[in-house]
């Protein structure tokens, strides 16, 4: 599909879009300098890249080819639950007029992604009532040490409310011990405004879901093995 946009971006107008889509990828266009204001999407995947003189690219052309592919399926496999991970695959190809491509590195400002995730592939979502110092406790086995755990907390009441969120890890689940106050492996608050180091960077709705998601990804959580999450209610506003 590359080789097709290559053709037809060619013959675009400067500032022109266009896409093209088959029943498993679809592929998006644009023959203009990024601006860091103007989104791509191709399918259900949509881009914002920053401004030409924030990619640190190689580079001293500002005359830039974009090209986003989404494939709908997702060709990586996982040795545990499905054949293949859930979820779009995104390829995103800035190439110079000759149609060479641009190496870009250590961007000043951050390239914003959206994966939509269909409705029937999304986990199913659980209501609970959170009064003082009672905690609500979930269970979750990570199989893969190379996987990435991601909770929200989303309140239902005022998006001020704090909570805390309580995790012990254990590779024998048999004795794992659900985490208390004052015993815990890692310890979160939300709403987590370290997320939004510039709100213009973020779509405006999503940055609710942002400030009360837990983002545990390798870098960060204990390995494969059993965690207990525990959410408390903090403190009301």
């Amino acid at each position: 599909m590359f080789t097709v946009g290559d053709a037809l971006v060619n013959r675009s107008s400067t500032n022109e879009t266009k896409t093209i889509e088959s029943k498993t990828m679809a592929m998006t266009f644009s023959k203009a300098s990024p601006d860091g204001k103007s989104s791509l999407s191709a399918g259900d995947t949509s881009i914002r890249l920053p401004g030409f003189d924030q990619l640190n690219t190689d580079s001293d052309s500002s005359n830039v080819f974009t090209k986003v592919l989404e494939s709908k399926e997702n060709p990586y496999s996982s040795t545990h639950g499905h054949s293949t991970v859930q979820g779009s695959v995104v390829t995103i190809v800035l190439s110079r007029p000759d149609g060479s491509e641009m190496s870009v590195q250590n961007t000043s400002k951050p390239i914003a992604i959206r994966l939509n995730r269909p409705a029937d592939k999304q986990p199913k979502s659980e209501t609970y009532d959170l009064f003082g110092t009672r905690f609500q406790y979930h269970k979750v086995n990570l199989p893969e040490k190379n996987m990435t755990l991601s909770v929200s907390i989303l309140p239902n009441s005022s998006p001020m409310d704090m909570y805390g969120v309580y995790v012990t890890f254990g590779t024998n689940e048999s004795l794992l011990e659900p985490p208390t106050e004052s015993k815990f492996d890692l310890l979160f608050l939300l709403p987590n405004r370290t997320v939004l180091n510039s709100s213009s960077d973020v779509n405006p709705d999503d940055q609710d879901e942002l400030l009360h998601t837990v983002f545990l990804s390798p870098d960060v959580h204990r390995g494969n093995g059993t965690y207990i999450f525990g959410v408390r209610l903090i403190s009301k506003y």
